[in-house]
C-alpha cells in the first residue's frame, strides 16, 4: 500500500468479504471500532515505513496479589472504597434531567481569556442560550480548574476515576460472572486475510486491539456510561470525535439502544479516503449503534462525502451546522488580537510528520527569504516536541526568522482570520481558513487529495515543496490572495441546528 486511497480500497475490499455489519459483542456492532484500529495502523505503517516501529501493547497487568483477610491494610482498603462506592452513588442521584448531553474528549479543548474551553460546544451553548438545557461532559485531563460554563460541567474524570477504583477493588472479593455474547462469523478468516495480505512481520493480530479486550472495555464500563444516560435522559448526544476516545463508543452504543439521538459535530477533514467519515459500504438496517446516527459537518464537501454512502439509510442524517468555534469568532466585533495582515500562519502537525517534514529544504529557504513574518502553531499534541522543534530551527538558521505560538496563544480562528494566508499539510484548519475566507498552501499530498473541492474552488492551492519552482510559486499565490475577494459563502441548515440543540 503505497497512498491513503491504497488503504481505503483495501478496506473496502475488506468489507465486500466478509459480513462486518454482523459483528457484534454483547448486542454492539464492533465493526467501526475495529475499522478504525486498521486504518490507523495502516496510515502508521505507510508514514513511517523507512523506520522501524515501536509497537505499544495495550495490555493490563493483573498483578495476583495475596490477599489476607486479616490485614490490617485490607481493611482499610476496603474501607476506602466502600465510601468511593458511596460517593459515586450520591453523585449518579445528583445528576439532573437535561434535554441535550454534550461529551468532548480533553483534545478539543483550549484556553481562551485565561479559562478552558470546549471548542465547538461552548460556543453553542452561548450563541443558543443553552445553559438550562445541556450538561457537558470533558473526558480526559485540561490545563486548569477554572472553565467556562463551569457549572454545566459534570466531574466525569473524578468520578469515572472512583468507579475505576471501587470496581476493581470489589472485583477481587466478588468476582462479576463473564457473560460475553460473541457474534463474529468468520472473524478468525478476516484475521488470516489481514496475515496474508499485510507484510506486518508478524501476526497481525498482535498489532491490533485484541477483540477481548474490547469486550472487557465494554464490559468493564457500560454500567458507568448506561447509569448517567439513564439519569440525564438526554433527547440528544452531541459530541465531538466520535473515535477520540473508547469511552465515546460506549456512550454512542447505549445511548442509541436507549433511543437517544446521536450527533457528532465535524472536529477535522471529512474525505472518502477518512474511513471514519468516508466509504462505509456495507451497514446495519438502521447503521452500527457504536457511531453517530448524524454527523453536523461544517460545510458541503463534508456533508457530501457522508451522503454518498448514507444517503439510502433512512435512520441516518447529515446536514451542515457550520463551524461553531469559527461562527462566535467570526461574530466578534472586536478581539483581543492585535492585526498584522502581513505574517504567514504555519500550523504544525505532530507525528507521522517528523520535524524534517515538516521543514524540507525549500521551505526553509522561503523563510529565510525575510521578506515575510512566519508565525508557527504547534498543534496540541506537539507540546513534547516544542524543544526538538526549537533546537531543529535554531541549527537551521530560522529561529529568529519565526514566531512560535503554542496551540493555546491565541483561538486558532483569530489567528487565521489576522493572517496574509494559511500553511498546512493536510490539517483540518485549511477548512477552517476557507470559513474565514483565507486561502491555503497545501503542502502534502494527502493534503492535494484531501482538500481537492477547495483546490478547485481556489480556496487552497497544492505546492510540492520539492518542486524547483517552489519558492517562485508561493510568492505567486501571495500576490494573487492579496486582492482576492473570492469567497463562497457557507449556508447553515439552521432548522436543523435548531432540531438537533431541541430548540424547536
Amino acid at each position: 500500500m503505497l497512498s491513503r486511497t491504497d488503504i481505503k480500497n483495501f478496506i473496502l475490499d475488506v468489507e465486500s468479504k466478509f459480513p462486518v455489519d454482523k459483528w457484534e459483542i454483547n448486542n454492539i456492532h464492533i465493526w467501526p471500532i475495529v475499522r478504525l484500529d486498521l486504518y490507523f495502523y495502516l496510515i502508521r505503517k505507510l508514514e513511517i515505513k523507512k523506520k522501524q516501529e515501536t509497537e505499544e501493547e495495550s495490555t493490563t497487568k493483573n498483578s495476583k496479589q495475596n490477599i489476607n483477610f486479616f490485614s490490617f491494610s485490607i481493611f482499610k482498603e476496603f474501607y476506602i472504597q466502600f465510601k468511593n462506592y458511596v460517593k459515586y452513588k450520591i453523585w449518579i442521584l445528583s445528576l439532573k434531567k437535561k434535554e441535550l448531553f454534550f461529551l468532548s474528549h480533553a483534545s478539543n479543548s483550549g484556553i481562551y481569556q485565561n479559562k478552558n474551553i470546549i471548542r465547538f460546544l461552548d460556543p453553542l451553548v452561548w450563541e443558543f442560550n443553552l445553559d438550562k438545557k445541556v450538561n457537558l461532559c470533558l473526558v480526559g485531563e485540561e490545563n486548569s480548574n477554572n472553565s467556562f460554563n463551569q457549572q454545566l460541567r459534570l466531574d466525569i474524570n473524578k468520578y469515572l476515576y472512583i468507579y475505576e477504583c471501587q470496581r476493581k477493588f470489589f472485583s477481587k472479593f466478588f468476582p462479576t460472572i463473564k457473560n460475553q455474547k460473541y457474534k463474529l462469523i468468520s472473524y478468525s478468516q478476516y484475521i488470516k486475510h489481514l496475515n496474508n495480505s499485510i507484510n506486518s512481520g508478524n501476526n497481525i493480530e498482535n498489532q491490533l486491539e485484541n477483540i477481548d479486550s474490547i469486550a472487557e472495555r465494554f464490559s468493564f464500563y457500560s454500567p458507568f456510561v448506561k447509569q448517567i444516560l439513564k439519569k440525564i435522559n438526554p433527547k440528544n448526544l452531541i459530541l465531538v470525535g466520535y473515535y477520540d476516545h473508547f469511552l465515546n463508543h460506549i456512550f454512542l452504543a447505549h445511548a442509541n439502544q436507549l433511543n437517544i439521538n446521536t450527533i457528532e459535530i465535524q472536529h477535522g477533514p471529512q474525505t472518502d479516503i477518512h474511513l471514519a467519515y468516508g466509504s462505509w459500504s456495507k451497514l446495519p438496517e438502521k447503521g452500527f449503534n457504536s457511531m453517530p446516527k448524524t454527523f453536523w459537518c461544517w460545510e458541503y464537501e463534508s456533508k457530501k462525502t457522508i451522503k454518498n454512502w448514507s444517503a439510502s439509510n433512512k435512520y441516518l442524517d447529515v446536514f451542515v451546522g457550520g463551524n461553531p468555534w469559527v461562527n462566535y469568532f467570526n461574530k466578534l466585533e472586536n478581539t483581543n488580537s492585535k492585526k498584522i495582515e502581513s505574517y504567514i500562519l504555519y500550523t504544525l502537525q505532530p507525528s507521522p510528520l517528523s520535524v524534517e517534514d515538516l521543514f524540507l529544504p525549500k521551505i526553509i529557504d522561503f523563510i529565510k527569504n525575510k521578506e515575510f513574518n512566519w508565525i508557527l502553531r504547534l498543534h496540541p499534541l506537539q507540546q513534547n516536541e516544542k524543544e526538538k522543534l526549537i533546537n531543529f530551527l535554531k541549527k537551521e538558521g530560522i529561529l529568529e526568522l519565526i514566531t512560535l505560538h503554542d496551540s493555546d496563544f491565541e483561538p486558532l480562528p483569530i489567528s487565521l482570520k489576522n493572517c496574509l494566508i494559511h500553511v498546512t499539510n493536510f490539517s483540518g484548519s485549511a477548512i477552517e481558513a476557507s470559513l474565514l475566507n483565507k486561502k491555503s498552501i497545501i503542502l502534502h499530498k494527502t493534503g492535494e487529495i484531501t482538500y481537492s473541492s477547495l483546490i478547485q474552488k481556489e480556496q487552497a492551492f497544492y505546492l510540492n515543496p520539492n518542486d524547483s519552482d517552489f519558492v517562485k510559486n508561493f510568492e505567486a499565490k501571495l500576490q494573487t490572495v492579496k486582492n482576492d475577494s473570492n469567497f463562497i459563502e457557507t449556508i447553515i441548515e439552521i432548522e436543523k441546528v435548531k432540531k438537533y440543540l431541541c430548540l424547536t
